[in-house]
């Protein structure tokens, strides 16, 4: 069996991709000592049947340890270590966790709405040491399934295999090794655009998101059927799911979160000899979604692929797409091929088009040719190599040998041109989840020696985890780390300096908050009250105006740009103010407010 360690080789067309945002994260939370809790979930075994071969060639099986997904379900560790058992060698992934499910989330049947569900806790992150990979894993109900993807493994499925009264029983394969065909054909149409599309990359700057997209999601009755006639076991299907779904999303710096789940439990309504029959039909019945973007995902015969309504979709009525996908292939989860389905035909609401469509590379020619035609006047593209493989909007999966590779994302031109058509998508909010609230109170500085301190607070909001930091006042630099206990001790401090503690609480990677500060000086330890103030600002990002509001009097505001110089300075004497910087150039301010001897330090993105 092939090592499982980073390889290097040139790859097509992606091999100029910069770092992505998931491995951005996870190296984040090293560089501020973040623990990883080590999780061990599975235990490798031989004595499962392995007649398999015909379905899913060089697979290995596993048990669950059902003590481990317990504990990591009840317990929430903020950041974890996985040990993967494959074949005589282990796979360490570090992983983060994350919210799905968006702020106001329900799950509703055609019997009833808000169905009460306890969901379970979802992680991403990365193949230890190996920055071109990617990871996501799901805990749930007593239950684990993941996909890890690198260059060396491609995409390793982790799923519990569909046995009747099977527990414990899970397999591990590679989605290249099926041996069974995946005839997925999109028949969205190239021409049907509903937004405005850039196809053109920005090679000056990497873009990212500062949006967030809610989703819809509906299950057919035969999906219902297929997941054991379970509402839960379906909900668990689906979010487990959709957390490789907005993995994806969120490597290219796209922001999505799960808002609403409907399930048909008795036999829905639909019906068709095509893929565009069934969409159709879900947006005729179900167009008024709760959502950004919606989808429909059956189990529907004859093989009809996926269609989405339109090219860029979001904020018209066209924001729904199709996907017809199995589940399983006899008692093999087809977990990675599913993911694909799924964020592929998004992909087309968020403005992505074909690698094979004739639009790309700034001279309107395809990414690739896996299609084996072009969509518009253009001659095919090349062929990835079988070490550089496809990306999720080609056809990849078409062609013996390559196929798609989920590290490779969007690659750099798709994933700009979704980031550019989400910014600029006028109906979306800026956050689909529960602000971040900073309960820190009550920070104490005491001396530990003469050049350390530790540092203790409290916190009421119920946070796990903190972001520290105890940097010289006089410094441009600050350096923090994560905690996972309300103290933290600072060493090497210089006697008689000044310096500022500041602590907050941490939300998530989509959230942020202001952090509560004290100075103190080292020898005499004299603290000067910089508690937090009670304070909200908005909106974020904006194109002109930030309103800020405060329950005490705010006494002054000054904004700064990134190199430290002072823009903007006004005297308040209100709780109530607004700060125009329509004039300044897109781009991230810092504005310091001061109200009765405290003072608060925020960001603000200019667009």
């Amino acid at each position: 069996m092939k090592k499982i360690i980073l390889l290097t080789a040139f790859l097509f067309s992606i091999s100029f991709q910069a770092q992505k945002a998931v491995v951005k994260d996870v190296e984040k939370l090293i560089a501020k000592k973040a623990v990883f809790k080590s999780i061990q979930v599975l235990t490798p075994v031989t004595t499962i049947d392995k007649s398999r071969e015909n379905i899913v060639k060089d697979a290995a099986y596993a048990k669950i340890n059902m003590a481990s997904v317990n504990d990591v379900v009840s317990q929430k560790y903020p950041t974890i270590e996985v040990s993967v058992p494959y074949h005589n060698e282990n796979i360490t992934v570090q992983l983060y966790r994350v919210e799905v499910l968006a702020e106001g989330f329900h799950l509703d049947t055609d019997k009833g709405k808000n169905v009460d569900y306890t969901p379970g806790v979802y992680y991403r992150g990365m193949v230890k040491d190996d920055e071109n990979s990617i990871a996501s894993f799901s805990f749930y109900n007593g239950q684990i399934s993941a996909i890890i993807s690198n260059q060396a493994l491609s995409n390793l499925v982790i799923g519990k295999l569909k046995q009747a009264g099977n527990v414990d029983n899970y397999i591990l394969y590679e989605d290249q090794n099926m041996q069974v065909s995946q005839d997925f054909d999109c028949h969205t149409d190239d021409k049907n655009i509903k937004g405005n599309l850039d196809t053109h990359r920005n090679e000056a700057a990497t873009p990212q998101t500062f949006k967030c997209v809610s989703m819809y999601y509906e299950l057919d009755y035969n999906m219902y059927q297929a997941n054991g006639n379970n509402i839960y076991a379906n909900a668990d299907w689906l979010i487990a799911m959709f957390n490789n779904v907005q993995t994806l999303y969120a490597n290219e710096t796209v922001n999505i979160a799960l808002k609403s789940v409907f399930m048909w439990t008795a036999p829905d309504p639909y019906s068709g000899g095509s893929s565009s029959d069934y969409r159709d039909q879900f947006g005729t019945l179900h167009g008024n979604f709760d959502g950004d973007v919606g989808q429909l995902m059956g189990v529907d015969p004859g093989g009809l692929g996926g269609v989405a309504a339109g090219i860029g979709g979001i904020c018209t009525n066209s924001n729904y797409s199709y996907a017809d996908i199995d589940p399983y292939y006899n008692d093999v989860p087809t977990y990675s091929w599913t993911v694909q389905v799924s964020t592929h035909e998004n992909g087309h609401v968020f403005g992505a088009r074909h690698t094979h469509a004739c639009v790309w590379n700034g001279n309107n020619t395809c990414i690739d040719g896996c299609a084996g035609y072009a969509e518009g006047d253009c001659a095919v593209g090349p062929i990835p190599s079988a070490s550089a493989k496809g990306t999720i909007m080609s056809y990849c999966h078409l062609v013996s040998g390559v196929g798609i590779s989920f590290n490779n994302g969007f690659g750099p031109q798709v994933s700009d041109a979704v980031v550019s058509f989400v910014n600029n998508s006028s109906c979306l909010s800026t956050t689909c989840f529960e602000a971040c609230i900073n309960r820190v109170s009550n920070v104490m500085v005491s001396p530990t020696s003469t050049t350390s301190v530790s540092v203790t607070w409290s916190d009421t909001n119920g946070a796990d985890q903190w972001e520290v930091s105890v940097t010289e006042a006089s410094s441009e630099f600050e350096l923090s780390e994560i905690v996972n206990t309300m103290t933290y001790t600072a060493i090497d401090l210089i006697p008689n300096a000044q310096y500022r503690v500041k602590v907050r609480p941490v939300c998530s990677e989509y959230l942020y908050t202001t952090f509560s500060e004290k100075l103190f000086t080292m020898g005499n330890l004299g603290v000067i009250d910089n508690t937090t103030i009670d304070f909200a600002f908005y909106p974020n990002p904006t194109k002109d105006v930030v309103n800020i509001s405060a329950k005490t009097t705010i006494d002054e505001v000054m904004v700064y740009n990134i190199e430290g110089r002072l823009l903007y300075s006004k005297k308040v004497n209100a709780v109530d103010t607004t700060v125009d910087i329509s004039s300044f150039a897109a781009g991230t301010y810092f504005f310091k407010m001061k109200s009765q001897d405290k003072e608060a330090n925020f960001k603000v993105l200019k667009m």
